[in-house]
């Protein structure tokens, strides 16, 4: 199963120059038109393909666009569906992120992948062409980018994800006032704002997964659950299987299962950020209102 050693993070600090987007793995299509097999004895015998010997299905997030969600959502979905093995191997499921390391990263070539930080519609591209025509399905969590910026200071002022090179020097954003440090994180996040904002424009074989309609509500969960499982799965699982994956991805929602490893943030301190992020610096401001109006937020609409 998955195991979390955030210390080995520590890792990837001096990849901290490096723009995200770069950590791009070639990947080879994975397409197996496996539709019978052979026995011992020689009988022949239909088997039906998992989806991911179908397709390959990329999750494409950015610091605070909605990560942990998004893991959840693959994790569950995928492991209703046995991506996990008999025995809880993970050979079909991957997971890259910035920064890497031993234990934090693993298998970059596996059909079911996602990838924090490290996207963007030119490398998703690239991965598209080597994967072949219509086998690349790809997922990617959009949230409002001022949302973004708020959630990530009050993350990170409380210490949380300290291993992260986003909030470095260490200390420095715990030490902030929101005015301060929003306008800090609002620029260390440029890159990662950019890239989500990359994914637009619509594609086919794209699945927006929008966070302010996820989290809205157990009842709009439920129906945007139920379109991503369709886009993922549509004509490669049984209603039986459906069924489950629908309920499986219920455990993802955070009304139904609260946080208990710290991902959500106070109110108090959202309240705080909220604001901040209508004063930044002039530049600031502009390339953010940018990314919302591309994006298709309402840039005179106040955050909640």
């Amino acid at each position: 199963m998955m195991r979390w050693r955030p210390w080995l993070a520590l890792l990837g600090a001096a990849l901290g120059d490096v723009e995200p987007g770069v950590f791009m793995v070639q990947m080879q299509a994975t397409h197996v038109a496996r539709t019978a097999r052979t026995t011992r004895t020689g009988r022949r015998h239909e088997v039906r393909q998992k989806p991911w010997e179908v397709h390959q299905y990329l999750a494409c997030a950015h610091h605070k666009s909605g990560v942990d969600l998004t893991k959840k959502l693959v994790w569950f979905v995928f492991g209703e569906l046995g991506v996990f093995g008999e025995r809880g191997e993970t050979h079909d499921l991957g997971l890259m992120t910035r920064p890497c390391g031993p234990g934090v990263c693993y298998n970059p070539e596996a059909p079911v992948r996602i990838e924090v930080d490290m996207c963007s519609a030119e490398t998703v591209q690239q991965q598209r062409e080597a994967a072949g025509p219509g086998v690349l399905k790809v997922v990617v969590p959009v949230r409002d980018p001022l949302e973004m910026v708020a959630s990530a200071y009050c993350f990170h002022h409380e210490w949380k994800e300290w291993y992260n090179p986003i909030a470095w020097p260490l200390g420095v954003v715990p030490s902030m006032d929101a005015q301060d440090g929003v306008a800090f994180m609002a620029h260390r996040m440029l890159p990662q704002v950019a890239n989500m904002s990359s994914f637009a424009e619509p594609q086919n074989d794209t699945f927006r997964i929008d966070y302010e309609k996820f989290t809205r509500s157990s009842k709009d969960f439920d129906e945007e659950a139920r379109k991503l499982i369709d886009f993922w799965f549509a004509g490669l699982i049984t209603e039986e299987e459906h069924g489950r994956v629908l309920e499986a991805a219920k455990k993802a929602d955070l009304r139904r299962v609260p946080d208990v490893i710290g991902h959500t943030n106070s109110e108090e301190c959202m309240s705080k950020a909220r604001k901040a992020t209508r004063s930044m610096p002039a530049d600031l401001q502009s390339r953010y209102e940018e990314f919302r109006s591309r994006l298709g937020y309402n840039i005179h609409e106040d955050l909640p």
